[in-house]
Order: C-alpha cells, then sequence, then structure tokens
C-alpha cells in the first residue's frame, strides 16, 4: 500500500460569496491542472529553516594539512571546495514541500487551515513525486532537536545533506509530525500524477453551503471528499466521509507496432505477454509511447517494459520522462 500524507491550506471566499483568487490560483487550479509547487526556505514560516552547524570550511582545513603531495593536494583542494559550494548553493535554490500524516490535528487546523475553515489534501506520496527527477528527490521525516544539526566533510559524498541542511526543527514545531519532500537545485511548479490527489477533507469550519461548489471544481481529480466532526462533549476532532465519486473507467489510448518488440518468444506467448503489456499501458494515464519491451537481462524471468510519458499541462523533466516497469514472462 502506497504512502498518504495530507497538506493543510487555507480557503478564502470573496464577500459574495465566490471563491477568492488566492484560493483559486493556489488551491484549485493546482489540483486541476496536477502540480504542486515547492517553494525555497526563504519563503517558509520558520526563519531559522535551514539553519545548521556549518563545519565544513573548518574540516576541509584540519584535513588538507594532511596531503603532502602538491598534485594530489591540489586537486583534491578543487574538488572539495567545489563540493562545499554546491552545498551552499542548494541551501537557497532547493524547493520544499511540506506535509504531515495527521489530518485531525487541531493546532495544524489552526494554524495553516484559516482556524478550521480551510481544507487538508490527501496525496499519495507515490504519484506525487512520480514526474521528480529521482536523483533530485529527498523525503524524510523532519527531526525536532534542541540544536541545529552539524554539517561537516562526511555528509558531503552523502545523499543525507540535504536531510541535514532540511531535515531538522526546533522542538516547538514537534506537532506538526512534518513529513519533508526536498528537491535539490529545484524549486517552483512540479507536475504530479493524476491520480495523486486521493481525497479532501473540509474543515470543521468550512462553509456546508459552499462545498459542493468546490467538489464541482476538482471531481474531475478528485473522487473522495470527507469532513472533520468534533465528538460530543469532548476535544476529539474525527474525519468521516462526506462524498465519494465513482472512478471513471479511461483508458489511454496504446497503439504499438510491436514487430521490434518482445524477440526471441514463441508466437503464443508473445501474444498473451502483448496483451499483458498492453493492459498495463492502458491503465496508466500518462502513457504516450512504447520505447522497449525485452526480455530483462537483469531480472530472470521479467520482462523490460519502458514507455515514455506526458503530462497535459506542464512538461516533464527529461531524466522523469521514462517509465519502467517490470512483467512476468509466466503467463
Amino acid at each position: 500500500m502506497t504512502k498518504s500524507l495530507y497538506k493543510y491550506k487555507e480557503f478564502k471566499f470573496d464577500k459574495d460569496g465566490s471563491i477568492e483568487s488566492s484560493s483559486l490560483d493556489y488551491v484549485i487550479k493546482p489540483i486541476q491542472t496536477s502540480h504542486f509547487y515547492l517553494p525555497t526556505r526563504n519563503a517558509l514560516n520558520d526563519p531559522t529553516e535551514g539553519v545548521f552547524r556549518n563545519a565544513l570550511n573548518s574540516e576541509i582545513h584540519s584535513y588538507l594539512q594532511g596531503v603532502y603531495g602538491i598534485g594530489e593536494r591540489h586537486e583534491l583542494i578543487g574538488n572539495i571546495y567545489d563540493s562545499a559550494k554546491d552545498i551552499t548553493q542548494g541551501l537557497d535554490t532547493s524547493g520544499i514541500f511540506s506535509l504531515t500524516g495527521n489530518h485531525t490535528d487541531e493546532l495544524m487546523w489552526a494554524h495553516y487551515a484559516d482556524s478550521h475553515k480551510g481544507i487538508v489534501i490527501e496525496y499519495d506520496l507515490d504519484l506525487l513525486t512520480r514526474f521528480v527527477p529521482k536523483n533530485h528527490l529527498h523525503i524524510f521525516d523532519v527531526t525536532y532537536n534542541e540544536n541545529p544539526p552539524h554539517l561537516g566533510m562526511r555528509n558531503i559524498p552523502s545523499r543525507n545533506v540535504m536531510q541535514v541542511m532540511f531535515g531538522y526543527k526546533s522542538p516547538r514545531w514537534y506537532y506538526e509530525e512534518e513529513c519533508r519532500i526536498v528537491i535539490d537545485n529545484i524549486h517552483g511548479q512540479m507536475p504530479h500524477d493524476y491520480r495523486a490527489v486521493k481525497s479532501i477533507t473540509f474543515g470543521y469550519r468550512f462553509p456546508k453551503d459552499k462545498r459542493d461548489g468546490v467538489i464541482e471544481l476538482v471531481k474531475g481529480r478528485v473522487k473522495q471528499f470527507y469532513e472533520v466532526i468534533l465528538d460530543e462533549n469532548s476535544y476529539n476532532f474525527r474525519r468521516v466521509l462526506y462524498k465519494r465519486f465513482k472512478s471513471e473507467a479511461t483508458e489511454s489510448k496504446v497503439d504499438v507496432d510491436w514487430t521490434y518488440h518482445l524477440s526471441g518468444f514463441s508466437p503464443d506467448k508473445r501474444s498473451a505477454l502483448i496483451d499483458n503489456i498492453e493492459g498495463i499501458l492502458k491503465l496508466d494515464p500518462h502513457y504516450s509511447e512504447l520505447t522497449l519491451a525485452e526480455k530483462s537481462t537483469v531480472v530472470s524471468g521479467k520482462v523490460a517494459v519502458q514507455y515514455e510519458v506526458s503530462h497535459k499541462s506542464m512538461d516533464i523533466q527529461i531524466s522523469a520522462k521514462y517509465h519502467k516497469v517490470m512483467v512476468d514472462m509466466a503467463i
């Protein structure tokens, strides 16, 4: 089962009852066009974002004292300082998308969803990050400490550099139970799978007469809607189903010339594999074109299938433009 995470959002209406332009632009439109926005640390509400104890320069200096070969020393100096420079630049150019595993926390509803008048968006984490270049993607839970983390030379070759820089906060923020998506050196809008938004939850104070209007705007992408209720004579908030829509069985058009694929199989086996693979491709709403379907040279008993994907609203970076699946040959 894929992991669900949640995003609290404020949602406002004008005096005439219409949805405010900010809510249309930053809540409704991203759902309709299947994208999310990753700001840099300077746009977040905590001024201590990206604070860490930077010991890079002092550790580099100490390390280089022990390197005696002139040529070796010169090369090391260049490589190490280049890495340190990249880290510094990434601090202000990396995008951060904050999520939580808790959809009924009263403080989160109060602080991030306009005093319970907003919504919570439920995301499928895998589908949300499907089109993020994997060599730039970092996902981690935030650690809450009294003191900022230490960043030294031992962190340079590791993917945990981003976690050291962006994965620690003061214990005052513990209630958020935050999980972060960080894309190093990339920020702004990022496309996601059309199916990434699993549900929307209306806050306890979200106007009841406005809910169906919101649903009408996004039901092409969202099929489940919840509301938060307060248990009688308690402080406990609970999420209950409000409306559910049946998912429409839409299929991608698959028109493949199989002449150059699945070589080395008997006619019957090849025909069965074609039917199976086409079934998989039809279920992916982002399918564009098949590029490979052959026996895997890595995994025994599997067929490696690779195909190009596309997005109706945004361009997909070339490194995330191809999707690969392994299909069992024992049909």
